[in-house]
């Protein structure tokens, strides 16, 4: 037996203290227990190795804050208070957990990783930030040697977390369960609006997401296993669509699942994948799983269905297993207990099932296919919001943003892959671990576009009208008697998306006129016009005042006119943010020239003054 089979859950208000699972009222499980804890290997803290990439997260968190904290966010009765994110993640990964509370500001989150020293060890910053993100922390120790090779250390961690998180709070205290992988980034205004209509109570796992590979004679191809539209699934209880009727793109004819049992599923088999309802083999090595990257939601009425100490026991026996019997990962893991142990099968939220351009979980276009929904790389989804912002994107575009659940950062992949070289200062690219900070970098990037595309949307929606921060702005707006002009607006726009747009440096050959640049590169570079001027201790004050002033500003003339963020601008003005985008990485090459210790002219220290004032 593996050491970590004996580790219990442990519920952390404090780092270190012990905790007494409160009686669980279902009908199927009554328990309580003693943490049990091992020694375990203490891993070195990661975290941004160069002061530049923590001045530039802390200038965007800056930013990004201020249009969390006055945004609406909740949709109908349901709220952030009835989410509970589950986020298996270890001490080495800490930094992508810190830099997700951006987004899932006001949403409780119960945090799993593989030791109390891990939480002990954690940077002082992360610790102190805990109360506030709502966080609650949960142990369960690493994989020992001896399970089959493909396993990695977090494996057993990953599947077990939703159901750590479900055995220390409680079914009562949350609604829907939102687990991913701690390089997921989930849509909550999105989530909320999909969930609305659906009954919690009903056992729902909802992903479509799927791993599906029918026998072992297919080929192995990732990107054609998964998302793999054949997949069987349900669709939501009495789910209702204009589309129903009409011909599906999915081989799998879904039907209602109310709820979604194997039992069920396998009667309404129309490929015959698992023999009929007579058989119903769920083979595990069908390669039939929901992805852990792309997240899931569960429902309160799924996490009553089975005990910890059973879950627990199948989980521990399958990362034990015959190779040629065993799922592969701790996702699929996950997803068996789920088959096997609960009888719950996959549900498809629905949209997307008639829709052959939405995929709503991870849709993770590759690099410059904007188009299809196949792929893995996040790049191409800010892209996509990029574009949305400034009015380029296809109606198809924009109704797939719309139904957007999930994006997974794939920091793994960040590692060896250029596209990721953006993300980060150069004196960052060749550091350890880089490729968790370009994930990190990217979760306050996705925080900051989910708000602006949102608030967008509310503008041209009406609905802004709820929001305080609008109400006040058009209050304002009317004392003062002055509506903003054009100009106004777009030079706000143009400071706005310094910040907060995306700009990839090697695609702005292709990209529309009048984009205004990447907010890293313009953080950046605020940050090496300072050290030119010789005022270190001015860094981070300069980025905080250029990301919030910009941010702040950009807000209150665009609600005030009531404006989308990216108004419609005549040639002059399209004319202008070409300059002043021109200006930007002509003082950019500068910027990267002083970073990388090279001497810079009086000249060229004269351009970083200039750019500091925009």
């Amino acid at each position: 037996m593996i050491k970590n089979a004996k580790t219990l859950p442990h519920r952390l208000a404090v780092p270190g203290c012990c905790f007494v699972a409160g009686v669980l009222l279902t009908l199927l499980w009554t328990s309580s227990f003693k943490p049990k804890l091992q020694a375990s290997a203490e891993m070195p803290v990661v975290s941004a190795s160069a002061d530049a990439f923590n001045k530039v997260a802390e200038a965007l968190s800056t930013s990004t804050q201020t249009l969390i904290q006055n945004n609406v966010t909740e949709s109908g009765s349901l709220t952030r208070d009835d989410l509970l994110m589950a986020i298996p993640s270890s001490l080495g990964r800490l930094p992508l957990v810190e830099a997700s509370r951006l987004w899932r500001e006001k949403t409780r989150a119960f945090v799993v990783v593989e030791s109390i020293t891990a939480i002990d060890a954690a940077p002082s910053k992360f610790k102190a930030g805990m109360a506030a993100a709502r966080e609650e922390f949960g142990v369960y120790a690493d994989l020992q040697e001896g399970p089959p090779a493909w396993h990695k250390p977090g494996d057993a961690r990953a599947a077990m977390a939703p159901f750590l998180a479900n055995q220390s709070l409680g079914t009562d205290s949350y609604k829907w369960m939102l687990y991913g992988d701690d390089d997921t980034v989930f849509y909550l205004d999105n989530v909320l609006r999909m969930l609305e209509p659906l009954d919690h109570t009903m056992p729902y796992f909802i992903t479509d997401h799927i791993w599906f590979l029918r026998s072992l004679t297919e080929e192995v191809d990732d990107n054609r296993m998964h998302p793999a539209r054949s997949a069987p699934r349900c669709l939501p209880c009495n789910y209702q669509d204009p589309l129903q009727g009409s011909s599906s793109s999915n081989e799998f004819d879904a039907p209602q699942g109310c709820p979604c049992t194997r039992q069920f599923l396998c009667a309404h088999d129309n490929l015959g994948v698992f023999g009929g309802a007579d058989v119903c083999n769920v083979k595990q090595h069908n390669w039939y799983f929901g992805h852990g990257g792309a997240g899931a939601i569960l429902s309160s009425g799924l996490m009553k269905l089975a005990s910890f100490d059973t879950v627990k026991l199948f989980v521990d026996r399958a990362m034990q297993g015959d190779p040629s019997k065993t799922v592969m990962s701790g996702d699929g893991v996950f997803s068996q207990v789920l088959h096997t142990v609960m009888d719950i099968m996959p549900t498809d939220p629905g949209y997307g099932y008639y829709r052959p351009h939405i995929q709503m979980f991870d849709p993770a276009w590759r690099k410059d296919d904007t188009s299809g929904s196949r792929g893995k790389h996040p790049m191409a989804v800010i892209k996509r919001f990029d574009l949305a912002l400034h009015g380029w994107c296809s109606e198809e575009c924009e109704d797939l943003l719309q139904h957007l659940m999930t994006v997974h950062l794939g920091s793994r992949d960040a590692a060896n892959d250029s596209s990721f070289d953006d993300m980060l200062p150069a004196m960052q690219r060749a550091a350890d671990n880089s490729h968790l900070n370009a994930a990190a970098f990217m979760h306050q990037r996705f925080a900051g576009l989910f708000k602006q595309y949102s608030l967008e949307r509310q503008l041209q929606s009406g609905e802004a009208s709820k929001n305080p921060i609008t109400k006040a702005a058009k209050k304002n707006a009317k004392r003062k008697d002055k509506k903003p002009s054009e100009q106004d607006s777009v030079d706000a726009a143009a400071h706005s998306l310094n910040i907060l747009s995306v700009s990839d440096a090697a695609d702005t050959s292709d990209r529309p006129p009048g984009l205004v640049g990447d907010k890293q590169q313009s953080a950046k570079t605020r940050v090496a016009s300072s050290k030119a001027n010789g005022s270190p201790d001015a860094d981070n004050a300069s980025a905080h005042a250029a990301a919030s002033n910009a941010v702040t500003s950009a807000t209150d003339v665009l609600q005030n006119s009531g404006a989308a963020a990216a108004p419609t601008v005549s040639q002059d003005i399209e004319k202008q943010l070409r300059n002043l985008r021109k200006k930007i990485r002509q003082a950019e090459a500068t910027a990267q020239k002083e970073a990388e210790g090279i001497k810079l002219t009086p000249e060229e220290q004269e351009k970083l003054q200039k750019l500091q004032g925009w």
